[in-house]
């Protein structure tokens, strides 16, 4: 089943461009990358806490079993009719890893998420229910989880009436809170706000870096889109109408705080956040991933930039092309990248953006398997970034790529809040 469209319609900024031929060269690979490594340089600071595998753990709050209203509705048949919303992968000592893929209610943002439950935490029953039966080593799709009404969760928006209309981070004052002017609405008054913290250095060092050192033809398809890109301390600061809120189809508990990185096709924003909140004692944690994510995200932003690549017949045959050669162990492993509908293929396009411009999390299988979907992304990346994108009296200085923004900073006129536009 297709799924909705993710960003809504294009907009004016959207690129069209003449598919590029079978035989056109794909651009190298950044200097000194390899398939599937990071090529960023080492981390500091906070981003060098993340390497601790244990700091990934995320505890699910609350038990996630949908009660039954029918006596016909058996354990099994919980499961709507829906496209997938991720994988989960059980360790060897049965630990479960949730890969997934987080959407608003609107459609308009898109981020990706890795939950942890290990065997001993009170909801890892609940959340293997759900699964249903997986081994240790299986990879297996996930459906979304429902209400007690047997609705996806959070599949539309809810109307709270003790919640301010939030329009953005306030960064007029000292104080820094999130939302609206709190006397234009009662329901916030004497509410307590929450204070946005920068990112550190270490992390706006990373997130620039990795970013700078994508090629030049992607960061030209990202310059001409109108994207921004910000290095947050949590999420929800670049994100504060998504505070609070589940992505759709998520378990009970886990809301936008848990995301470490999106693009958001209705502001145009790349966001990757150095912490997320770890549910199951409110704590943040750094994100293990800054470099993977940001790649990935910026993929998405190349997909709907380009006319939603991943729709393009080009693509698409080079993909099923791909998905039929591929053995049956590869698939497995690759599962979060073959979903049913549009899906496998956004994720697709995403994931091929973040191999070539350093490293991805699908690694060497990712880059081997889908070698015929890479040649595509790589050569109409190639194509729109060198002939298709740069208008009159705009060109792009190379030695000097768009700058990338703190989510705590005052965007200005000529920034925006992210990557430096033409004077």
């Amino acid at each position: 089943m297709d799924r909705p469209e993710r960003d809504g319609p294009k907009d004016q900024n959207s690129l069209d461009f003449a598919p590029p031929s079978a035989d056109s060269d794909a651009v190298a690979r950044p200097a000194g990358a390899t398939p599937g490594n990071d090529q960023s340089g080492s981390r500091s600071g906070a981003a060098d806490v993340a390497q601790n595998e244990g700091l990934n753990s995320v505890d699910i709050l609350s038990d996630q079993r949908t009660p039954s209203t029918s006596p016909l509705r058996l354990p099994g048949e919980n499961h709507v009719k829906a496209a997938p919303i991720g994988t989960a992968e059980m360790l060897s000592d049965e630990t479960i890893k949730l890969h997934l893929e987080a959407e608003s209610t609107d459609r308009k943002t898109h981020g990706d998420g890795e939950l942890i439950i290990h065997p001993y935490e009170h909801d890892y029953p609940a959340i293997r229910r759900h699964i249903g039966d997986i081994n240790p080593g299986e990879i297996k799709f996930v459906s979304p989880w429902l209400d007690n009404a047997g609705r996806i969760t959070n599949d539309t928006p809810v109307k709270n009436d003790l919640l301010p209309q939030l329009t953005g981070p306030d960064t007029t004052s000292g104080a820094q809170s999130k939302g609206a002017d709190s006397g234009s609405n009662p329901a916030s008054t004497g509410a307590a706000t929450d204070v946005i913290v920068p990112p550190s250095p270490a992390f706006d060092a990373t997130v620039n870096k990795t970013f700078n050192a994508m090629s030049a033809e992607t960061l030209e398809i990202i310059r001409q889109s109108g994207a921004k890109v910000k290095a947050v301390h949590h999420l929800t600061d670049a994100m504060p109408e998504l505070k609070g809120q589940a992505p759709r189809g998520w378990p009970a508990g886990a809301t936008w705080d848990a995301v470490d990185g999106c693009y958001s096709g209705g502001k145009k924003e790349i966001i990757v956040a150095e912490e997320r909140q770890s549910l199951g004692n409110s704590k943040w944690v750094p994100s293990g991933r800054t470099e993977q994510v940001l790649r990935h995200e910026t993929g998405h932003a190349v997909d709907a930039t380009i006319k939603t690549l991943s729709e393009h017949d080009d693509f698409k045959q080079a993909y099923n092309q791909d998905v039929q050669a591929m053995q049956a162990k590869d698939k497995a492993q690759l599962d979060y990248f073959l979903q049913p509908g549009t899906a496998g293929r956004e994720e697709t396009v995403a994931e091929s953006v973040a191999d070539r411009e350093g490293g991805a999390t699908g690694g060497l299988t990712f880059h081997n398997d889908f070698a015929n979907s890479l040649k595509v992304v790589n050569d109409t990346i190639n194509t729109v970034g060198r002939t298709g994108a740069t208008p009159p009296n705009a060109p792009l200085t190379t030695s000097q790529p768009p700058a990338v923004s703190s989510g705590a900073e005052q965007p200005t006129a000529n920034t925006a809040g992210g990557i430096t536009q033409p004077h």
